[in-house]
C-alpha cells in the first residue's frame, strides 16, 4: 500500500483538526481583536436547556398522576418583576388538608373556590394550573432556546470568520479580464 495511502487520511484529519481549533478560537474571542468570548452564553444556555428540560419532564410525570380537588383561596399578592399573582390556598384530599402557594390568575378573590391540581402520589405537590400546561410552558422555552443557541453561535462564527482582503491589483485584474 505504501506511505501515500496513509498520509492522505492523516492530512485530512490534520486539516479537520485545524478547522476545529480555528472555530474554537473564534468562539473564545482569543484572536486578539478585543471581542468578548461566547463561552459564557453557551454554558448558560446549555444549563437553561437542561434545567427547564428536566422541569418539563418532572411536570409531565406529575401530569400523568394528576388529580383534582377544590380549594379555597386565601391571601393573594403580586410578586416578582413580572408582577405575577401568587395565592395561598387550602384543599383537601380525603381527610387530610393541605396548604400551598402558587401562581394564579389575577382575578381570584379571597374565599373563592378554585380547582386545585395535585399529584396523587404526593398531594404536597399542587398547583392552580394543570401540570401539563406548566410542562408545555417549560418545553416551549427549551425549544426556543434550543433553536436560538445554534443560530446565535452560527452568527458569531460567521461574523468572526477571517476576512480575506483583496488587493487593488487583484481587483483591477478581475475588471480587465471581465471586459
Amino acid at each position: 500500500m505504501g506511505t501515500r495511502g496513509l498520509t492522505q487520511p492523516l492530512a485530512r484529519l490534520d486539516t479537520c483538526g485545524q478547522k476545529i481549533v480555528n472555530t474554537l478560537r473564534r468562539l473564545s474571542g482569543s484572536s486578539g481583536s478585543g471581542r468578548k468570548s461566547l463561552w459564557p452564553f453557551i454554558c448558560v444556555s446549555f444549563f437553561c436547556i437542561l434545567f427547564f428540560g428536566y422541569r418539563a419532564m418532572v411536570e409531565s410525570d406529575s401530569a400523568s398522576r394528576e388529580k383534582t380537588s377544590f380549594g379555597i383561596v386565601g391571601q393573594c399578592e403580586v410578586r416578582g418583576r413580572g408582577n405575577t399573582n401568587y395565592c395561598d390556598y387550602i384543599f383537601s384530599v380525603g381527610d387530610e388538608w393541605y396548604t400551598a402557594v402558587n401562581k394564579a390568575a389575577s382575578r381570584l378573590e379571597i374565599g373563592q373556590t378554585v380547582p386545585v391540581y395535585y399529584d396523587s402520589e404526593d398531594p404536597n405537590v399542587s398547583a392552580l394550573e394543570e401540570f401539563s400546561e406548566q410542562s408545555r410552558h417549560d418545553l416551549n422555552f427549551v425549544y426556543v432556546l434550543g433553536l436560538a443557541l445554534p443560530a446565535v453561535v452560527g452568527f458569531f462564527l460567521w461574523d468572526r470568520a477571517p476576512y480575506k482582503e483583496t488587493s487593488e491589483s487583484e481587483l483591477s485584474e478581475n475588471r480587465s479580464s471581465e471586459s
